[in-house]
């Protein structure tokens, strides 16, 4: 079953969604990077405040059940596409029961091991908007080339390993792992699952009741692993001889008349990570292994 098939039934009377937009009404820009309200059914609610992460969400239900939450994201000017996304295009948006400028309320009528997905990916506007770490101007630059699903994968399951847009681009696509992320780089089959919406639960565990939340790394299938080298979609995408042929005669034809350009002294040294025989670069993805595998239905 599809994630945008199961049954839903949200638990949040307009009295609690309106406690939980409470929460974002101070003008002052909350500490830390993990700011969130949990509002239960009885009326009451718990504030966490510059928490280094959600994991509070996994805090036991008391008496009464959890019927939505407060996700705060701030509101930096560069975050606001993603935001834009992440509350009203992906697969989050059918759970969102009200948005304001510096947060969402999610619904509690989801999976527990959802919830804590969702409230990874909303700490991504405080956790990753420095800078030092291009994700946002990325997930800027690629979102109309390839859409939002695909940006996010690419702008923030990655590993971080350069401090420029510019440098990025020509930086290998490789794993970030799932730490302070909700998945890893997906693998073929995972990166179909999710932009599939087979999401792949094994448990029926709502958040309205359910003290855990640990899981979420796994789900649509995801592998997880630490190792940056793991084998990603892009791996899975070059076994086919197709893709293989159409990327190696992008790289002739981008490289055949390139003209030599002294190294610039007074620019920003960044780390290098060593190109494998079958890795690519962000550009190589976006501009070549994307658009091939939608044209083979590997992808949507």
């Amino acid at each position: 079953m599809r994630i945008q098939d199961m049954p839903f039934e949200n638990p949040a009377k307009d009295e609690h969604v309106k406690l939980a937009m409470a929460f974002f009404e101070d003008s002052i820009e909350k500490a830390g990077v993990g700011n969130y309200r949990i509002v239960f059914e009885n009326g009451r609610h718990t504030d966490f405040i510059g928490r280094p992460c959600h994991a509070g969400l996994g805090a036991a239900p008391y008496a009464t059940p959890r019927v939505c939450v407060a996700l705060y994201t701030g509101n930096k000017e560069k975050t606001d596409l993603y935001r834009k996304w992440l509350w009203e295009e992906s697969f989050i948006a059918p759970y969102v029961l009200a948005i304001h400028e510096k947060g969402a309320v999610v619904s509690g009528g989801i999976q527990s091991i959802l919830m804590q997905n969702i409230a990874i990916m909303s700490r991504h506007c405080l956790e990753y908007s420095g800078d030092t770490i291009p994700s946002f101007e990325m997930f800027n630059d690629i979102y109309s080339k390839v859409g939002g699903d695909l940006a996010y994968i690419l702008s923030f399951n990655t590993v971080f390993n350069a401090v420029t847009l510019e440098h990025w681009w020509n930086s290998p696509v490789l794993n970030g792992g799932a730490s302070h992320r909700a998945w890893p780089l997906f693998n073929l089959r995972s990166l179909q699952n999710y932009l599939n919406g087979k999401f792949g639960f094994t448990a029926n565990q709502p958040f309205t009741t359910h003290a855990g939340l640990y899981g979420g790394v796994k789900l649509c299938g995801a592998e997880n692993d630490y190792s940056i080298h793991m084998k990603s979609f892009v791996q899975g995408a070059l076994s086919h001889d197709d893709i293989r042929k159409e990327l190696s005669e992008y790289r002739v034809q981008n490289t055949s008349g390139e003209m030599y350009r002294p190294p610039n002294p007074f620019a920003k040294k960044t780390p290098n990570q060593v190109m494998r025989p079958n890795d690519a670069t962000f550009r190589e993805v976006v501009e070549v292994i994307i658009p091939a595998m939608k044209k083979k239905e590997l992808i949507p």
